[in-house]
Protein backbone atom coordinates (compact mmCIF):
# COMPACT_ATOMS: atom_id res chain seq x y z
CA UNK A 1 0.00 0.00 0.00
CA UNK A 2 1.18 3.46 -1.24
CA UNK A 3 1.33 5.92 1.71
CA UNK A 4 -1.89 7.60 2.60
CA UNK A 5 -2.78 10.25 5.26
CA UNK A 6 -4.82 9.14 7.62
CA UNK A 7 -6.20 12.85 8.73
CA UNK A 8 -5.14 16.12 7.72
CA UNK A 9 -2.24 16.79 8.35
CA UNK A 10 -2.27 19.67 10.94
CA UNK A 11 0.24 22.79 12.11
CA UNK A 12 0.31 24.43 15.73
CA UNK A 13 1.86 26.08 17.95
CA UNK A 14 3.10 25.63 21.35
CA UNK A 15 4.87 28.10 23.15
CA UNK A 16 7.82 29.51 20.98
CA UNK A 17 7.64 26.51 18.36
CA UNK A 18 5.86 25.87 15.50
CA UNK A 19 4.68 22.14 15.03
CA UNK A 20 3.95 20.02 11.65
CA UNK A 21 2.67 16.84 11.76
CA UNK A 22 1.20 14.12 9.49
CA UNK A 23 -0.14 10.66 10.04
CA UNK A 24 0.42 8.43 7.38
CA UNK A 25 -0.17 4.39 7.20
CA UNK A 26 1.69 2.49 3.92
CA UNK A 27 2.73 -1.04 3.61
CA UNK A 28 5.87 -1.25 3.46
CA UNK A 29 6.80 1.53 5.80
CA UNK A 30 7.00 5.20 4.75
CA UNK A 31 9.77 7.56 4.69
CA UNK A 32 9.25 10.99 4.94
CA UNK A 33 11.33 14.02 3.25
CA UNK A 34 10.18 17.28 4.12
CA UNK A 35 11.14 20.94 2.08
CA UNK A 36 10.67 24.56 2.26
CA UNK A 37 9.52 26.70 -0.44
CA UNK A 38 9.39 23.38 -3.41
CA UNK A 39 10.26 19.97 -3.59
CA UNK A 40 13.05 20.81 -5.16
CA UNK A 41 16.17 18.56 -3.40
CA UNK A 42 17.98 22.75 -2.72
CA UNK A 43 14.71 22.94 -1.05
CA UNK A 44 15.23 19.48 1.42
CA UNK A 45 15.52 20.57 5.05
CA UNK A 46 17.92 18.70 7.68
CA UNK A 47 17.77 18.64 11.56
CA UNK A 48 19.52 21.69 12.48
CA UNK A 49 19.85 23.61 16.12
CA UNK A 50 15.75 24.69 15.49
CA UNK A 51 14.53 22.51 13.08
CA UNK A 52 13.79 18.82 14.44
CA UNK A 53 12.38 16.38 12.15
CA UNK A 54 11.20 13.30 14.00
CA UNK A 55 8.80 9.86 13.09
CA UNK A 56 7.05 7.63 15.42
CA UNK A 57 5.79 4.15 15.01
CA UNK A 58 2.28 4.03 16.71
CA UNK A 59 0.83 0.64 17.73
CA UNK A 60 -2.44 0.49 15.15
CA UNK A 61 -0.03 0.57 12.11
CA UNK A 62 0.37 4.35 11.72
CA UNK A 63 3.41 6.89 11.53
CA UNK A 64 3.46 10.64 12.70
CA UNK A 65 5.60 12.87 11.11
CA UNK A 66 6.57 16.06 12.68
CA UNK A 67 8.47 19.23 11.76
CA UNK A 68 9.26 21.36 14.77
CA UNK A 69 10.74 24.92 14.22
CA UNK A 70 11.70 26.58 17.35
CA UNK A 71 11.60 30.62 18.02
CA UNK A 72 10.40 30.89 13.76
CA UNK A 73 11.98 33.91 11.83
CA UNK A 74 10.99 35.82 9.35
CA UNK A 75 13.01 33.41 6.79
CA UNK A 76 11.10 30.78 7.85
CA UNK A 77 7.67 31.72 6.50
CA UNK A 78 6.30 30.42 3.64
CA UNK A 79 5.53 26.76 2.16
CA UNK A 80 6.07 23.37 3.61
CA UNK A 81 5.83 20.03 2.03
CA UNK A 82 6.10 16.44 3.74
CA UNK A 83 6.66 13.66 0.62
CA UNK A 84 6.23 10.08 2.10
CA UNK A 85 8.00 7.41 -0.25
CA UNK A 86 7.87 3.53 -0.09
CA UNK A 87 8.38 1.24 -2.98
CA UNK A 88 4.98 1.49 -4.07
CA UNK A 89 4.25 5.17 -4.19
CA UNK A 90 4.19 8.83 -2.85
CA UNK A 91 2.11 10.93 -1.26
CA UNK A 92 2.50 14.72 -0.51
CA UNK A 93 1.46 17.45 1.71
CA UNK A 94 1.56 21.02 2.24
CA UNK A 95 1.82 23.22 5.29
CA UNK A 96 1.48 27.35 4.83
CA UNK A 97 3.35 29.22 7.53
CA UNK A 98 2.91 32.92 7.43
CA UNK A 99 4.54 34.96 10.30
CA UNK A 100 3.08 38.24 9.11
CA UNK A 101 4.86 41.82 9.68
CA UNK A 102 6.18 42.32 12.98
CA UNK A 103 4.36 45.36 14.89
CA UNK A 104 5.91 48.72 13.94
CA UNK A 105 7.51 47.44 10.71
CA UNK A 106 6.64 48.49 7.39
CA UNK A 107 6.45 45.72 4.94
CA UNK A 108 3.76 42.95 3.09
CA UNK A 109 4.14 39.84 3.40
CA UNK A 110 3.72 38.39 -0.47
CA UNK A 111 0.28 37.39 -1.10
CA UNK A 112 -1.19 36.08 -5.01
CA UNK A 113 -3.69 38.33 -6.16
CA UNK A 114 -5.99 36.41 -8.42
CA UNK A 115 -4.85 32.79 -9.52
CA UNK A 116 -1.55 32.01 -11.31
CA UNK A 117 -2.48 32.20 -15.27
CA UNK A 118 -1.17 32.05 -18.46
CA UNK A 119 -1.59 35.32 -20.70
CA UNK A 120 -2.69 35.65 -23.78
CA UNK A 121 -0.81 37.01 -26.92
CA UNK A 122 -0.50 37.29 -30.34
CA UNK A 123 3.32 35.85 -30.35
CA UNK A 124 2.75 32.41 -30.51
CA UNK A 125 6.95 31.68 -30.21
CA UNK A 126 6.82 32.66 -26.62
CA UNK A 127 4.32 32.05 -23.73
CA UNK A 128 3.98 33.75 -20.84
CA UNK A 129 2.42 32.53 -17.24
CA UNK A 130 2.23 35.20 -14.36
CA UNK A 131 1.87 35.68 -11.21
CA UNK A 132 0.46 38.54 -9.79
CA UNK A 133 1.20 39.71 -5.93
CA UNK A 134 1.34 42.32 -3.21
CA UNK A 135 4.08 42.84 -0.98
CA UNK A 136 6.99 45.12 0.29
CA UNK A 137 9.82 45.00 -0.37
CA UNK A 138 9.83 44.20 -4.18
CA UNK A 139 9.86 40.21 -3.86
CA UNK A 140 12.31 37.99 -5.66
CA UNK A 141 10.14 34.57 -7.67
CA UNK A 142 11.37 31.32 -8.18
CA UNK A 143 9.85 28.81 -10.66
CA UNK A 144 10.42 25.14 -10.87
CA UNK A 145 9.16 22.53 -13.24
CA UNK A 146 9.71 18.51 -13.10
CA UNK A 147 11.42 19.18 -9.38
CA UNK A 148 13.82 20.83 -11.26
CA UNK A 149 14.78 25.12 -10.78
CA UNK A 150 14.29 27.22 -13.77
CA UNK A 151 17.38 29.09 -14.77
CA UNK A 152 16.88 32.32 -16.81
CA UNK A 153 20.56 31.26 -17.99
CA UNK A 154 19.23 29.41 -20.55
CA UNK A 155 17.90 31.21 -23.63
CA UNK A 156 14.58 29.85 -23.50
CA UNK A 157 13.57 31.31 -20.23
CA UNK A 158 13.25 34.92 -19.05
CA UNK A 159 11.91 35.08 -15.31
CA UNK A 160 11.29 39.32 -15.75
CA UNK A 161 9.46 40.51 -12.13
CA UNK A 162 7.34 43.40 -13.24
CA UNK A 163 6.81 46.19 -10.98
CA UNK A 164 2.83 47.58 -11.71
CA UNK A 165 2.66 49.89 -8.74
CA UNK A 166 0.75 50.49 -5.33
CA UNK A 167 3.80 47.31 -4.26
CA UNK A 168 2.07 44.80 -6.54
CA UNK A 169 4.21 43.11 -9.13
CA UNK A 170 3.74 40.61 -11.53
CA UNK A 171 6.12 37.28 -11.83
CA UNK A 172 6.30 35.90 -14.78
CA UNK A 173 8.09 33.17 -16.55
CA UNK A 174 8.16 33.22 -20.34
CA UNK A 175 8.91 30.33 -22.62
CA UNK A 176 10.74 30.69 -26.34
CA UNK A 177 9.20 28.65 -28.75
CA UNK A 178 7.46 26.38 -26.64
CA UNK A 179 6.59 22.65 -27.60
CA UNK A 180 4.27 19.57 -26.09
CA UNK A 181 7.51 18.52 -23.78
CA UNK A 182 7.03 21.58 -22.04
CA UNK A 183 3.52 20.54 -20.65
CA UNK A 184 3.32 19.90 -16.81
CA UNK A 185 2.65 21.55 -13.96
CA UNK A 186 4.89 24.97 -13.11
CA UNK A 187 5.29 25.53 -9.34
CA UNK A 188 6.11 29.25 -8.34
CA UNK A 189 7.53 30.79 -4.68
CA UNK A 190 7.38 34.32 -4.48
CA UNK A 191 9.26 35.45 -1.47
CA UNK A 192 10.66 38.91 0.90
CA UNK A 193 12.25 39.37 4.09
CA UNK A 194 8.41 38.71 5.44
CA UNK A 195 7.33 35.54 3.79
CA UNK A 196 6.14 33.61 0.78
CA UNK A 197 3.25 32.42 -1.47
CA UNK A 198 2.90 29.46 -3.73
CA UNK A 199 1.50 28.70 -6.60
CA UNK A 200 1.17 26.80 -9.52
CA UNK A 201 0.11 26.85 -13.15
CA UNK A 202 -0.81 23.84 -15.55
CA UNK A 203 0.67 24.10 -19.24
CA UNK A 204 -1.81 21.52 -21.16
CA UNK A 205 -1.05 21.39 -25.27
Amino acid sequence: MRPRFTKDPVMRQESNKVIMEASVKADPAARAHWYHHSPDEADKLRDTDRLRIKSEDKKDGSQIFTLTITTPIPDDAGTYIIKTVNTLGENIAKFNLNLGVPPGQDGVAPEFMGEPDILEGTDTKVLTMECKVKAKPKPTASWIYDDKTISDRKERYKLPIVELGDDTYACRLSINNPTKQDAGRYNCTVKNKWGSCHGSVSLLF
